[in-house]
């Protein structure tokens, strides 16, 4: 008679049970990011709403009643049946997100496909970024300083021109500069992939009239 194995992990242990569900996430958020990420596709997009004490998860679904978005979440996150009061009168859809997520530990990360997905926000707190830098040409820059604008996170792109980030605020935006090129400053505005092309400085020269 074959006896039966102890269970290794004891999956009934709160601890354990958040550590899978941020592993999950964490593998949907690699997987998506394969997807140009743009925001600005939203910008159409209206909604009106008048609801209270409603559940995140059913404000959600009446969203997508009345526009083509869908949302992807894990269906353990518990915060997702909080109370919320939300009124919006054809209000962009953004801002109607940025309402209902302001003091959530939730956050929103929008996709091409009319896709948006739902996370904890420490997940996105701690986002890779990525590129590559070249000149007007389309020649890899070696050597460019990547900056995260207020902070003293930073690297140098490779002789490929690449360069990757980690730990970048979800609303950050990164400077790019190099001897000889006008520096850029690029908000990531959603982005994991930020490919920048530097131009040439300008360089004003002064003539002088022979007497």
């Amino acid at each position: 008679m074959k006896k039966k194995l102890p269970n290794l992990i004891p999956l009934s242990k709160p601890g354990i049970k958040k550590l899978l569900l941020t592993m999950k996430l964490a593998l949907i958020i690699v997987f998506l990011s394969i997807l140009q990420v743009s925001a600005n596709m939203y910008s159409q997009i209206t909604v009106n709403l008048d609801v209270q004490d409603r559940s995140i998860r059913e404000v959600l679904k009446t969203i997508e009643q009345q526009s083509q978005v869908r949302f992807f979440y894990s269906d353990d996150l518990l915060v997702m049946n909080e109370l919320i009061d939300v009124k919006a009168d054809n209000k962009n859809i953004i801002g109607v997100l940025d309402d209902i997520f302001s003091k959530s530990p939730l956050t929103y990360k929008a996709y091409d496909n009319n896709l948006i997905v739902i996370v904890p926000r420490e997940l996105l707190q701690q986002q890779k970024i990525t590129g590559t830098v070249t000149d007007e040409s389309g020649n890899p820059l070696s050597g460019v300083t990547v900056q995260v604008v207020g902070t003293t996170i930073g690297v140098i792109t490779d002789a490929a021109g690449k360069y990757s980030l980690i730990n970048v605020p979800e609303n950050a935006a990164l400077s790019f500069s190099f001897v000889g090129m006008a520096t850029q400053e690029i908000p990531l505005n959603g982005k994991i992939v930020i490919d920048v092309v530097l131009k040439e400085e300008a360089i004003g020269l002064r003539f002088t009239k022979a007497k």
